[in-house]
């Protein structure tokens, strides 16, 4: 749904650019607090068995990869997993694709280019950090270096990725418009629009938005693994009492 900024004449409006808490407060006033959360129900749809089969194969493939590394282990084997266990649950998707639904998987590259990346330095940079925080925690308080851990990664990673959120929004939009016209007519590549944002606002344009993408990974990240780590321990805990 569009959003429109209320402040804003309508003659201005193609040259208005809202800020992050004025389409905020903007969503709340005129939507209702119940705005921020619509859709949640097809998101949590989509992201409980993601992120079970994602974390799952995350640890097998760590535990297996990490021997093999040597010296290098603690980066290397965080990043791998993560791009192996992406990967599986990739496939995974494509294997209950049904034929005829190619449409929804239109932008997958740029998806991956995006999604990959942050997988493999969110990570490592996730496994670095918990050592950090539990030594200067000397170990007292686990959870909370997991989810300082994972909300540090998550901000650091989350602005860096932000260019390829950037092109795959502006991948989504062309697909639209394309969509209502005519078939003949191509979905411009990843590289090629990713060119013309650069052309027309500069590099600064390909990080339109990163402090929303910031606030809103940077806690998601720190939830999820704080979450994950917690009832992993809890659960072998009671295996091993069992």
């Amino acid at each position: 749904m569009e959003h429109k900024c209320v402040g804003c004449p309508e003659t201005l409006m193609k040259n208005c650019k809202p800020t992050l808490w004025g389409t905020f407060v903007n969503i709340v006033k005129n939507e209702g607090v119940g705005a921020l959360y619509r859709g949640l129900a097809p998101t949590l749809f989509m992201a409980i068995p993601s992120t079970m089969i994602f974390f799952t194969a995350y640890d097998i493939m760590k535990e297996k990869i990490t021997p093999l590394l040597g010296k290098r282990a603690d980066v290397l084997a965080p990043m791998a997993s993560a791009i192996a266990a992406r990967e599986v649950f990739r496939t995974v998707c494509q294997e209950v694709k049904q034929s005829g639904a190619t449409a929804l998987w239109r932008g997958l590259g740029t998806t991956l280019m995006r999604d990959l990346p942050f997988s493999a330095f969110y990570w490592a940079g996730y496994e670095h950090f918990k050592k950090k925080f539990n030594v200067l925690t000397k170990e007292k308080f686990p959870n909370a270096s997991n989810f300082a851990a994972g909300a540090t990664s998550g901000m650091i990673v989350a602005a860096a990725t932000t260019p390829f959120d950037v092109v795959k929004t502006h991948l989504q939009v062309d697909m639209g418009q394309t969509n209502g016209k005519t078939a003949s007519q191509k979905v411009p590549s990843m590289f090629t629009i990713m060119n013309n944002i650069r052309r027309q606002y500069g590099m600064v344009g390909l990080y339109t938005g990163v402090a929303a993408r910031v606030i809103k990974v940077a806690p998601a990240s720190a939830i999820m693994i704080g979450t994950y780590e917690f009832f992993k321990g809890f659960f072998a805990n009671r295996n091993r009492e069992i």
